[in-house]
């Protein structure tokens, strides 16, 4: 089969495409080739681990997606690790040859290298005009409903956009043909826009994990498990949402009970949170991902994820961002998952000196779980109205 070079278009389904970057790894998993781009490119909303990417021009299947970004940091980094078949992709830069290393310190007046428009053969070149600047961008994902503005942070500039529609995750090199960064936008008034390489090698979504370039195929590389990644579970519909607060403490109850058996988290307490996070089950992400607590999923999370827009406040305002979520089989392994959380982090062993959810929701609070002042008496509220404390007792 022909190969796929780093640099050419790939696409997510039927949505438009967008530039390959060039291929990297873990250090710690030196076996599993990824291939880098922006992750605008591949991710719609409803986007999870294990879905396949295609080669733009002829659709077959190059490798599925394995992690992303956030699209925030400072600098900003918004990238996304597809991992490939070894046998169908080259390390090679089309029309640039394979990267010689990382340039991590990137100065005003080097050159600046991208691939060849597509259907020609000389590469793209520039100069950097600008290095660590802020910059508004317009951007726009494969079926998003919106195009927020973001603020991506710590950019470099070039002094002429060479960059065009559809580039967006095609790397930059510089004169000694090393990895700058990556292309996430063009500016008529800045030029084309590039994330430094820096952040997206160390980023915190790896979850402590450091990606390196790959410059040729190692013999025993893995393509990814056929038909999706470990961790991707059977789609399934979702189900109805509790119809109401009764119809929910119904539903979640004996879970609650069961949790509290091993984890020492009264019932109630589950309960009641449970219901203040998720809208009494009725939040869009409790139904999707069977996510009760607004848990999101990092690089360290080995299980299934979900997509979902969210607004967050930055910069004195509110904007859109594409965030991972983790997604649960069940609500009792979202119950259990947070259950793990209180005993995994040290500043909550106080809080298993209570046994009934109304104390155990004020040592919570106390040690800091919400910013919400009123938390603790949002859940004392939400107890007594509905009865929970009778779970703590069973």
């Amino acid at each position: 089969m022909a190969q796929f070079s780093c640099g050419d278009r790939l696409r997510y389904g039927r949505f438009e495409e967008g530039s390959s970057g060039c291929l990297v790894r873990f250090s710690a998993f030196p076996d599993r080739m990824l291939m880098l781009t922006a992750g605008h490119v591949v991710l719609p909303t409803f986007a999870q681990q294990g879905d396949a990417i295609v080669d733009n021009d002829t659709g077959a299947l190059i490798g599925r997606l394995f992690s992303w970004t956030s699209i925030d940091g400072d600098p900003t980094a918004d990238a996304a690790l597809i991992w490939v078949d070894p046998a169908a992709v080259s390390p090679e830069l089309r029309g640039l040859g394979v990267p010689r290393g990382v340039n991590l310190n990137p100065a005003v007046g080097e050159r600046v290298l991208i691939v060849p428009p597509e259907g020609q053969e000389q590469p793209r070149v520039s100069s950097i005009k600008a290095v660590n600047q802020d910059i508004d961008v317009l951007v726009a994902g494969p079926g998003w409903a919106d195009a927020p503005v973001i603020n991506y942070k710590r950019q470099i500039f070039t002094s002429a956009p060479i960059s065009q529609g559809g580039d967006s995750g095609a790397i930059a090199l510089d004169g000694q043909g090393r990895v700058i960064g990556m292309v996430v936008a063009t500016s008529l008034a800045e030029g084309t826009v590039i994330t430094p390489i820096a952040p997206i090698l160390a980023n915190a979504a790896w979850g402590g994990l450091q990606l390196e370039l790959v410059d040729a195929i190692p013999a025993g590389a893995q393509a990814p498990p056929q038909p999706g990644l470990p961790a991707l579970a059977p789609a399934t519909a979702p189900e109805e949402p509790p119809a109401s607060p009764e119809a929910f403490i119904e539903r979640i109850g004996a879970a609650a009970v069961a949790s509290m058996r091993w984890s020492k988290v009264p019932a109630g307490f589950t309960i009641a949170q449970a219901a203040l996070e998720s809208n009494w089950g009725k939040s869009l992400l409790a139904v999707r991902g069977k996510n009760l607590f607004g848990v999101k999923a990092t690089a360290s999370w080995a299980g299934d994820v979900v997509l979902m827009e969210t607004r967050e406040f930055q910069n004195d305002q509110w904007i859109h961002v594409t965030a991972r979520w983790r997604k649960y089989a069940t609500w009792q392994d979202s119950l259990d998952d947070h259950a793990r959380f209180f005993h995994e982090n040290a500043r909550y062993a106080k809080c298993f000196n209570f046994t009934q959810s109304e104390d155990f929701a004020q040592a919570v609070a106390a040690a800091g779980y919400a910013t919400d002042p009123d938390y603790a008496s949002k859940l004392i509220k939400t107890m007594r109205a509905r009865g929970l404390k009778r779970f703590d007792d069973l």
